[in-house]
């Protein structure tokens, strides 16, 4: 009796989609990892995706999408609710894979009366928004503990710029206006308002290299946040007020280094040489309004005091 072939398969479970590229060998996974932030962080700078915060630069959560649709992680909102009355809204939302492995969760909340740039910008906002802003908050923070690594390869922070804003919100911390706005700044049309009058001032002051160079010395990037752009019209105001001074003291300078000439003479109008040293002809005394006329003596020709008809003729 012969004995019947077994027909063995081998089942063997795929590994987690974890970032859609896991692998069993580390080297690999990081390499394809360092590929798709090699990829992303030109398109995150491009599109204006990512804000600096003192020295660090963090993404927003459409960068942060990006790179989760790069490697097969999407953030799903599981639910939303309502804190007090209308006061706020709280979002629960996962990082999930293409198979619905989870693979991160965060919760998040947007309170009515949290200022934001100074505002409290949420304060009369629909409901939907605030619910609406909880959920990208959620999802950035979800996304994060996947994907943070890779947002590092690519030479950005692991915290989202909603996380950090929602941060500097709870501690009363002025944040930045939007996309495209440095801190400090309410948004991006008060920051570009600021600017334009500012380069129009320092053109018509000739100081637009010396701008340059202070902003340059202080190692700042532009656009500047209000606070270093506060800090560099005091430090041109004084440089304008040393320059002006400096072109009171040159001429001064140059006054008291002039020689001094005839006309300067006080006391004595100018014009006037009959002082010593002066070559034209002593000046003939005004005559007296109230004594008669002066007689003048009868020259060679004359006949009684009268003019000669055929003219004198000197020899």
């Amino acid at each position: 009796m012969s004995e019947q072939p077994t027909d063995l398969t081998v089942v063997r479970e795929a590994p987690p989609a974890l970032a859609g590229f896991a692998t069993a060998s580390p080297a690999l996974t990081l390499a394809r990892g360092k590929a798709v932030a090699d990829a992303a962080a030109p398109v995150i700078r491009e599109l204006n995706l990512v804000k600096r915060i003192h020295q660090s630069f963090h993404v927003y959560f459409d960068g942060w999408t990006m790179v989760g649709a790069m490697v097969g992680v999407f953030p799903v909102t599981v639910r939303t609710w309502e804190i007090g009355t209308d006061e706020g809204y709280g979002a629960n939302v996962e990082a999930r894979t293409l198979g619905g492995q989870v693979v991160g969760a965060a919760d998040a909340i947007v309170m009515r009366d949290e200022e934001v740039g100074g505002k409290q910008k949420w304060l009369e906002a629909p409901a939907f928004q605030i619910a609406s802003m909880a959920q990208t908050r959620g999802g950035g923070k979800a996304l994060r503990q996947p994907l943070g690594w890779i947002m590092r390869l690519a030479g950005y922070e692991a915290t989202p710029a909603e996380e950090m804003d929602e941060g500097a919100a709870a501690r009363g911390e002025t944040v930045s206006g939007g996309k495209g706005v440095a801190p400090g700044w309410a948004d991006l049309a008060e920051q570009q308002r600021a600017f334009a009058d500012f380069a129009e001032e320092v053109a018509k002051a000739g100081l637009r290299e010396w701008v340059a160079t202070w902003i340059a010395s202080k190692g700042y990037s532009r656009p500047l946040a209000k606070g270093q752009f506060r800090q560099l019209q005091r430090a041109l105001e004084r440089e304008r007020k040393e320059n002006q001074l400096d072109e009171r003291l040159r001429e001064r300078k140059e006054e008291s280094s002039r020689p001094a000439s005839d006309d300067d003479a006080p006391g004595r109008p100018a014009g006037d040489t009959s002082a010593a040293g002066g070559d034209g002809p002593p000046a003939t005394p005004a005559a007296d309004p109230t004594s008669p006329p002066a007689q003048t003596a009868p020259g060679k020709g004359d006949k009684a005091g009268g003019d000669d008809p055929q003219g004198s003729e000197i020899t």
